[in-house]
């Protein structure tokens, strides 16, 4: 269960931190993010 928990902590901390980037990235530049097509 510990290795199991430690893969969940894990895994949702890269997921908020991916969206806080694309969050920032989008905020920042929207008009280039939404033409880009948000690559």
């Amino acid at each position: 269960m510990e290795t199991l928990d430690g893969v969940i902590i894990v895994g949702y901390f890269a997921f908020v931190l991916f969206a806080a980037l694309a969050f920032k990235r989008f905020t920042t530049d929207s008009s280039g993010f939404i033409r880009g097509g948000g690559a």
